[in-house]
């Protein structure tokens, strides 16, 4: 059980640990920005589109085995990603990783379906849930101290050590098994392994590229025609990768849909939340794991004990009880605003996190329960790629969102803003300026301005969307102060006396203290407009993530009342 719930901490942190380290990891390669993306989204993209072949894998040559080439691909890997010089070297190392991950987390599935009896895994399934919350919050608060007092190598070397010291637990504590050789399936391999990478790129890349662009559809056109070949060759394959009855039994395959359902709220809804710390509470990373907490305690607490009760109840109540929980969550954060405290967003969290520990523990039991012990690696495989690619969804949904929000919430907040409280003088300058800096680019890229734009916690958005530093929240100052010479005219010929012009210039340095005043109320107005508009955007994307884990309510009860007809 230690050495499973290590080796899956090592898989989630090559996610988590690398966010923050983005945008320095950029800046030292001298990365662009559009190929800095796919420093998480290959890892993430390989991790999820290969992860059934990973599970099929452990089946046939032992999960012992499986469990040590995934590690020490993954160390292979992350050494190599560490040393790198150049991005392409850098990205192809991160799919590395990501193959490496995806033979590791379907084993430790495997291990706790082999080590527990049907009615002792719900403990082991919420220990395993727990790890996720901890790699979350663990992995984005270390990754600043790694890159701050090690440099950014480090966060895959620690990796690397990390993973290293897994295997040694796997070689010394986990049975050998000699699995089931025999032939593999490379035509559902490729097949299925295509369609789950169409998918991923077309979500990760859907909303730089445009959803309705050529290069979106024609990905989703493969996804579809590479789902129905998979499909079709399983059908008649004697030994297939996949056993497409098994997909299509009731409890494994609605289970795998409230699970990317269930993820798809979830993670998103940790994604909007970090947005929020950072782009308006003007959180650090480091702050906003620190910020997060209340969700990873809530999750890291409750989870095992949620798992005891999945053990003794019905699990199907369990998860619907957790997803109406995290549905409860994600309409209480929508409901915070920029004017409330930051402590507002604790209870929130809780109730999201409370929600995931019932539920996820519950759901992955129903799962996996009846599955056979020949077939644990495979089933754990295609589990585990609907949680990672529900994640992924919900973070582009989540983006997607927010950008078109953004679009509309802030300039309108911030015109409202700026004109409460503003001469009459100044507001034909302010339209004219002010409002203008925060209009969307042309190409819909981000905000124009002087706002600079890190990474932090936002791999799903275009980098000119990341969370802006504290420094530069100020929006540019409206050029005002050239109407003093409208207002102060000279008239030609008219040469005024030394008391006139004392007293002209009088009125002009009070004129301008009036206006520096003015525009020191326009930035505070500027300021304030943009965290509302920011804060109504993160709203209506919370909003639309709980219609995931609604669904997945739904679908739980479903389940439930055709166990019931039986």
């Amino acid at each position: 059980m230690g050495t499973a719930l290590l080796a899956l901490l090592v898989t989630f942190l090559g996610v988590t640990a690398v966010t923050d380290g983005t945008e320095t990891i950029a800046n030292a390669l001298r990365i662009e920005s559009a190929n800095a993306e796919w420093i998480f989204k290959a890892y993430a993209l390989s991790f999820a589109a290969l992860l059934f072949v990973g599970g099929k894998l452990g089946d046939m040559f032992g999960r012992r085995k499986a469990l040590l080439v995934g590690l020490a691909t993954f160390v292979v890997g992350s050494v190599a990603a560490g040393a790198s010089s150049d991005a392409g070297w850098l990205i192809g190392f991160r799919v590395l990783q990501g193959a490496g991950a995806a033979l590791v987390l379907p084993v430790t599935l495997s291990l706790i379906l082999d080590a527990f009896p049907r009615r002792g895994r719900g403990a082991a399934f919420g220990f395993w849930t727990a790890v996720l919350a901890v790699a979350y919050a663990g992995g984005i608060a270390l990754s600043g101290t790694v890159i701050d007092d090690l440099g950014w190598r480090w966060l895959f070397y620690g990796g690397a050590v990390l993973a290293a010291v897994a295997a040694l637990f796997a070689f010394r504590f986990v049975a050998k098994d000699s699995g089931r050789a025999g032939r593999f399936d490379f035509a559902g391999a490729l097949t299925g392994t295509g369609a789950l990478a169409a998918l991923g790129f077309a979500v990760l890349q859907g909303q730089q590229a445009g959803w309705d662009s050529p290069l979106i559809i024609a990905l989703f056109g493969l996804t579809v025609s590479q789902s129905v070949a998979f499909v079709l060759v399983e059908r008649h394959q004697p030994a297939p990768l996949i056993d497409i009855g098994r997909l299509c039994s009731r409890d494994f395959g609605v289970g795998s849909l409230i699970v990317f359902l269930a993820s798809a709220g979830i993670l998103g809804g940790l994604f909007v939340t970090a947005l929020q710390f950072e782009q308006v509470f003007d959180y650090s990373a480091g702050d906003t794991a620190i910020a997060v907490l209340p969700f990873a305690i809530a999750l890291t607490v409750v989870a095992p004990f949620a798992g005891k009760l999945a053990d003794r109840f019905d699990e199907r109540l369990l998860t619907a009880v957790g997803l109406l929980l995290a549905s409860g969550g994600l309409w209480g954060l929508s409901t915070v605003e920029a004017s409330t405290g930051r402590g507002d967003l604790a209870i929130p969290l809780v109730v999201l996190g409370l929600g995931a520990a019932l539920a996820l523990p519950a759901v992955t039991n129903v799962a996996l329960d009846r599955t056979a012990p020949a077939e644990y690696g495979a089933a754990s495989g295609v589990f585990g790629g609907a949680r990672n690619m529900g994640a992924l969804v919900g973070i582009a949904v989540a983006g997607a969102v927010f950008v078109c929000q953004v679009g509309t919430q802030v300039p309108k907040a911030v015109a409202d803003g700026v004109q409460q409280g503003t001469s009459e003088q100044l507001k034909t300058s302010i339209k004219q300026n002010g409002v203008d800096l925060l209009k969307l680019d042309e190409d819909g890229a981000g905000l124009t301005g002087t706002r600079g734009a890190r990474p932090g916690l936002s791999p799903g958005l275009p980098l000119p969307l990341r969370p802006f530093p504290p420094q530069t929240r100020a929006a540019e100052q409206a050029p005002v102060l050239g109407t003093v010479a409208q207002a102060l005219p000279f008239k030609p010929g008219n040469v005024p006396t030394k008391e006139e012009l004392e007293k002209r210039q009088k009125q002009v340095r009070e004129r301008q203290k009036e206006l520096r005043k003015q525009q020191v109320k326009q930035q505070e107005a500027l300021t304030k407009g943009i965290d509302q508009g920011l804060s109504k955007s993160s709203a209506a994307t919370f909003r639309y993530l709980s219609i995931f884990t609604l669904l997945a309510a739904l679908a739980t009860i479903y389940l439930g009342r055709t166990r019931r007809s039986e």
